[in-house]
């Protein structure tokens, strides 16, 4: 399950194994922490998904592990079933994507990201 942790000036989001393989993905995405936006937690993350998947393993509610984007957007999904998740906005001027969306509590995002 993919985690969020702080390090040093960099919000990193790493994946565990199998996601990493079903994303066709490195295992981890990096952003310096001042392209935070936001944080937000999710009860159900299906409807807040936008866009197509791009590159990926996709089972339509039940799992989104990898990228899905739009005119203008990209997103990292890391989503697994029902409950609840995290969505972290990001600017798009100094991140490859524009949010990550993965499954887990944002209790266990670190308080250094929240805004």
């Amino acid at each position: 399950m993919a985690e969020v942790e702080i390090d040093g000036d960099q919000a990193v989001l790493k994946l565990g194994r199998m996601e990493s393989v079903e994303a066709m993905h490195v295992h981890t995405i990096s952003v310096p922490l001042t392209a935070v936006q936001s944080v937000e937690a999710v009860d159900d993350p299906w409807p807040t998904l936008r866009g197509m998947k791009e590159v990926g393993t996709e089972v339509p509610g039940r799992n989104m592990i990898g990228t899905r984007g739009g005119e203008g957007f990209k997103d990292f999904c890391a989503v697994h079933n029902d409950g609840p998740a995290v969505i972290v906005t990001l600017d798009p001027a100094v991140s490859e994507y524009d949010r990550w969306v993965f499954s887990g509590d944002i209790r266990d995002v670190p308080a250094g990201m929240k805004r």
